[in-house]
């Protein structure tokens, strides 16, 4: 099993999500691992963005620093 597929096992657990890791996150969160540099991902609202940019500090194990309202949205959809 890839180290992509075990990070998201791990989140979906630990955060209850019920759905599944689509090919275009799957893809960006591979570049981003790979080259450890700067990709830019362009998905539809809702498509699950957040995931391309939580999951690979999971991954590599290195701190990020996410800034916006993201999290909160994340927060507020799991308790309402």
């Amino acid at each position: 099993m890839s180290e992509i597929m075990e990070a998201w096992l791990l989140a979906k657990a630990k955060y209850g999500l019920a759905c599944d890791l689509k090919d275009e996150q799957y893809d960006i969160i591979k570049m981003l691992i790979q080259n450890k540099r700067n990709v830019i991902g362009i998905l539809p609202t809702g498509f699950g963005k957040t995931l391309t940019f939580l999951l690979p500090p999971l991954i590599l194990d290195e701190v990020s620093i996410i800034q916006g309202k993201t999290v909160g949205l994340i927060m507020l959809k799991r308790v309402g």
